[in-house]
């Protein structure tokens, strides 16, 4: 599937939606000003939405001087995940074969397979919260002599992802739990510079960008455009809705009939709760 992913995106430029919006002409942008600042942008995707994973476009299209490498930036993601995912199931005390069927998973995915040859940003994302979570173990291998090198890792690793993507705070939080814990009780003096090191390395990467939005739109989170593809109001209805939505969609083929099943019985799981399937709060319109 890796082999076939990289054809395909050896072979196919770039054509998806986001690509398309903002993903792109924005790199094209930093470009042609030599310049990373705000820009006037009717799509206020191309400046609010997070620029992690467009420096790494960037990058591949000043050093090579063409777009035809933009899919390195998720393909290379998905081979770290892949790795990032063996490390863990090590981490969690699995043999050579766990760790091979874990690294496999990832490839069994379609929406990673899909993503590994595009230059979307969610699988770049997704690599970095499962870096983040390997070095997390490793850091926390030695609870009582925490290693200042792995606190270093941990903490780029972690900050790096929030600048990819603004989702990566909700799935790295446990995690920072997660040290903040074992920190507090096996405490000693080697966690107070290890603490730091992660505090200031994930801040370093992650804050400046949030406090551009803030001083461009009033909110560290972005501006109209970003608030209008959030949820309206919070609760366990919406929760069931979206949930069972993403649920249903990872069931879908290029076959109507299957879809219309899978449709009619998404209706029917939400039914008994009162939520309808396209509930306005949580549907973007």
């Amino acid at each position: 599937m890796a082999v076939c992913a990289f054809a395909s995106g050896l072979l196919s430029p770039p054509n998806n939606w986001d690509s398309m919006t903002y993903k792109l002409p924005r790199i094209h942008y930093w470009m042609q000003h030599r310049s990373l600042m705000v820009f006037p942008a009717h799509v206020t995707r191309l400046i609010e939405l997070n620029p992690g994973a467009g420096f790494t476009l960037l990058h591949f299209e000043l050093l090579s001087g063409t777009y035809k490498f933009f899919y390195l930036g998720q393909w290379i993601a998905a081979v770290a995940a892949t790795l990032a995912s063996s490390l863990i199931a090590r981490g969690l005390g699995g043999n050579r074969q766990t760790q091979l069927f874990a690294g496999a998973l990832i490839w069994s995915i379609p929406m990673a397979v899909l993503q590994a040859s595009s230059t979307q940003d969610d699988l770049t994302a997704a690599a970095w919260i499962l870096v983040f979570i390997a070095f997390t173990f490793k850091l926390l291998k030695d609870k009582s002599n925490p290693s200042l090198g792995w606190s270093f890792l941990t903490g780029t690793a972690l900050g790096i992802g929030l600048t990819t993507k603004g989702t990566v705070d909700f799935f790295a939080f446990p995690f920072c739990l997660w040290i903040g814990f074992e920190a507090l009780f096996h405490f000693r003096r080697r966690w107070i510079p290890c603490l730091a090191i992660i505090s200031i390395c994930t801040l370093a990467l992650a804050v400046p960008f949030l406090v551009r939005n803030n001083s461009v739109f009033g909110n560290p989170y972005g501006g109209p455009q970003r608030i209008m593809i959030t949820n309206q109001r919070w609760g366990l209805d919406v929760l069931l809705a979206n949930t069972a939505r993403n649920i249903g969609v990872n069931f879908a083929t290029s076959n109507r009939r299957h879809n219309s099943k899978v449709f009619r019985k998404t209706v029917d799981v939400l039914a008994p709760f009162g939520i309808t399937i396209n509930m306005e709060e949580a549907t973007f319109p």
